[in-house]
């Protein structure tokens, strides 16, 4: 969901500015068993309440009060609002004790401000956490000057397919998981338009999901962006390349269209893909979010028609990912330990998973909610498992399972090998989407005017995100 923290951040940042630092909670003899929690979104609300009653309900004796700050469609309104609420709670040291991160500030500004808990300093000193059974790549992603005070639990991961046929056609050569970029894209695209080969309806990606603006952005800017040393380089040649490459780029979707949501299970995505290309070439790339419910089974078995699986990256060859849940303790938390405790919940590996609200065994816990978890085990647990809870209700079209049913005695589709070469690509990972603030909020209206309105040239919009990015960098 696209956040909306623009009118905002002037006010914000002033806060933090004022915000001297922090030491932290008061110690208590007797710290109290219970927790705050608060997510911008209701939608994030219900993501969150799933762990917030598996945990209360494996610790009977912990209460945690889950709020969430915003209606469903906010406005800028409600936006300036509860970005006003998140500071000026920060600065009081009245903040709920576990903040789900909405990117209000980076990594950086917790560092300068004092804000957060360094989550590193909990795994280190917790004799029964061991980093080196995690993804610790992603946990280095959201690192600064050696801490992270942004905790990711589970991510969306991408995968990309071609057009098969135009692909051919092209010459170019690629293998199934190969990194794939703007440049290669676009080559393929502009051999096929050479050739006479595209519908009349032709647009690059699949139904139209995402505008010039939006479609190759998130992969490239991390590559354009250091916080650490407050310093961008959209001014450079390569960047000025790419602006000038994806201006053309075949799409009737603006910005303000938002993006248009599609999914489903591989297989079905697939077909859907391959055969509105069956008459008539009419796109040529289709890349969407990884789900173990609905992506992993079949996805390195591309139909006819179909190319891949690729990995969309950056024409420096960086792997990127976008964290769905990451979670922050303000330094304010009353009870930092519990507040571990709970964060170290989401994460840690179980032996008795549970597969949603269809399959529950006694004391099983859901700690992947269909995402991506950040702990290797739960990956191939939970991997496994949704395969089989889809796999089967697929058999018996939904209906109710037998009472003494056990989900892992059924069919599982997911090969070994597969769940092999994903680790493998998920260690590749070396940066994430989700780092930068409201920076991005700032560049999309350029961006906008360049592709949208052709107000500028390459080089004017490439400057004109430099002194933006610069600005905000140095505040």
């Amino acid at each position: 969901m696209k956040k909306r923290k623009t009118l905002a951040l002037l006010l914000v940042l002033l806060l933090l500015a004022a915000l001297p630092g922090c030491t932290g909670a008061a110690p208590e003899e007797e710290l109290p068993k219970k927790l705050t929690a608060l997510t911008p979104y209701e939608s994030q609300w219900e993501g969150l309440k799933p762990w917030v009653d598996d945990f209360t309900r494996t610790h009977p004796d912990v209460e945690i009060d889950l709020e969430y700050g915003m209606d469903p469609r906010p406005s800028q309104a409600d936006w300036d609002a509860y970005n006003t609420r998140w500071a000026t709670e920060l600065m009081s040291g009245e903040a709920a004790d576990i903040l789900l991160d909405s990117g209000l500030v980076t990594p950086v500004q917790y560092e300068q401000n004092e804000l957060m808990y360094d989550i590193y300093e909990w795994m280190e000193a917790d004799p029964d956490f061991h980093r080196e059974d995690y993804y610790q790549n992603l946990f280095q992603a959201f690192e600064t000057n050696g801490h992270l005070y942004t905790l990711p639990v589970n991510f969306n991961f991408e995968v990309l397919y071609l057009n098969d046929a135009l692909l051919q056609a092209s010459g170019v050569k690629l293998e199934p998981w190969d990194k794939v970029d703007y440049k290669t894209i676009l080559e393929i695209y502009e051999n096929a338009a050479g050739q006479g080969l595209l519908a009349d309806s032709f647009t690059l990606q699949f139904m139209d999901m995402q505008s010039k603006a939006t479609l190759f952005w998130p992969t490239e800017m991390v590559d354009y962006v250091n916080l650490e040393d407050r310093s961008a380089a959209f001014d450079s040649p390569e960047f000025i390349e790419f602006l000038t490459a994806t201006k053309g780029i075949p799409t009737n979707r603006k910005v303000s269209d938002g993006m248009a949501m599609v999914g489903g299970r591989a297989e079905v995505m697939m077909e859907q893909f391959a055969t509105s290309n069956a008459e008539a070439n009419t796109s040529l790339m289709m890349n969407f979010s990884l789900n173990l419910d609905g992506w992993i089974d079949n996805m390195d078995q591309p139909l006819e028609g179909c190319a891949g699986p690729f990995l969309l990256a950056s024409a420096q060859g960086t792997q990127s990912f976008y964290p769905y849940m990451r979670v922050a303790v303000p330094r304010s938390c009353q009870n930092p330990e519990l507040a571990w405790e709970f964060l170290k919940f989401m994460m840690a590996p179980t032996d008795n998973p549970a597969f949603g609200q269809r399959w529950q065994p006694e004391g099983s816990v859901d700690l992947c909610k269909t995402l991506v978890p950040i702990n290797r085990q739960n990956f191939r647990t939970f991997a496994k498992l949704y395969s089989q809870g889809a796999n089967y209700v697929m058999q018996t079209g939904g209906s109710a399972w037998p009472e003494d049913f056990d989900l892992t005695t059924a069919e599982c589709p997911l090969t070994d090998e597969l769940m092999d070469k994903l680790e493998e690509v998920f260690e590749g990972i070396t940066k994430t989407q989700d780092r930068f603030g409201p920076l991005d909020d700032l560049l999309i209206p350029v961006l906008q005017e360049y592709y949208e309105a052709d107000a500028m040239s390459a080089e004017q919009c490439a400057q004109r995100l430099q002194e933006i990015a610069t600005l905000y960098l140095n505040e």
